[in-house]
């Protein structure tokens, strides 16, 4: 049994847990908006993570943000950030590597002693990124620079977590986000960090800013078309690192989450709103 092939429990329970704010999501605002607009009825499960559109007797199904608009494979591969590295560079398109472990306590593990192999990365970079493999938000992520913050590192990953991975350090000059729909860029940010942040994620304070120079969407829409097509994903937010003057794909994500992002302003707003309805547009 691959590392694919088992959902983690525990990442599971934490999407399920706090259920009751879900419906307060802005996502589920803007469905009920869309749903005059595109003739659908709207129905909320588990508390609001579970959204179903019904639309000429057919229903549409998205799980946290989640689209229809993704096959399978493509929406799990996603959540397997080392394995997105692996098909990336295979395809010889430039990422920033991440190298998996999973859990020794999984039943399906064959390397029981992980800190040996660890530690060894350490060496090799002097300054590593170790989070969950499959994580979103920059949740439990920790940026290590000795064994023993290492240690405690996985240890709090694997109390969590089936699987981590660990990525070298990079001094990040900037981060984008672009969200891709059936190969074509619908918007691209830059991720703004706050002060005293190294994370350049919106749930930890980083600011979006709408990028508008030609020259910088040209090269991003470029690798990010590139990414797409290589993981053959439909709908996703693409999240691409400049590092000394060169760029990488950090992530895709399947989920195109723009909860921050509308909440900046009345226009962050429209333009999310617009995205989900060429999404919604696409499967219809």
């Amino acid at each position: 049994m691959n590392k694919n092939s088992v959902l983690n429990t525990i990442f599971l329970y934490n999407l399920h847990i706090g259920m009751s704010i879900h419906n307060k999501r802005t996502l589920i605002k803007i469905l009920n908006e869309l749903g005059s607009i595109l003739s659908f009825k709207i129905m909320t499960h588990s508390d609001g993570w579970i959204i179903e559109l019904q639309k000429n007797n057919k229903s549409y199904l998205i799980y946290g943000y989640n689209f229809p608009n993704n096959n399978a494979a493509a929406s799990r591969l996603c959540d397997d950030k080392s394995g997105v590295y692996e098909v990336l560079t295979k395809h010889q398109c430039p990422a920033i590597p991440h190298f998996f472990f999973m859990n020794p306590k999984n039943p399906n593990s064959i390397e029981k002693n992980i800190t040996t192999r660890a530690n060894k990365l350490l060496q090799q970079y002097r300054k590593i990124v170790v989070k969950p493999n499959n994580g979103t938000g920059g949740d439990c992520v920790f940026l290590v620079e000795t064994p023993t913050q290492l240690k405690d590192a996985i240890n709090k990953i694997f109390n969590r977590f089936d699987y981590l991975t660990i990525s070298p350090y990079q001094n990040i000059k900037n981060e984008y986000r672009v969200i891709m729909l059936n190969n074509k860029p619908m918007l691209i940010y830059e991720k703004i960090k706050c002060n005293g942040e190294w994370r350049h994620n919106l749930q930890h304070g980083a600011n979006a800013s709408i990028v508008v120079d030609k020259l910088l969407t040209t090269q991003l829409t470029k690798l990010a078309r590139m990414a797409s097509n290589v993981i053959n994903i439909n709908f996703s937010s693409i999240d691409i690192v400049r590092v000394k003057d060169k760029f990488y794909i950090l992530e895709i994500n399947s989920g195109v989450m723009l909860e921050k992002f509308a909440l900046q302003s009345k226009d962050n707003y429209i333009i999310s709103k617009s995205i989900y309805k060429k999404a919604l547009e696409s499967i219809f």
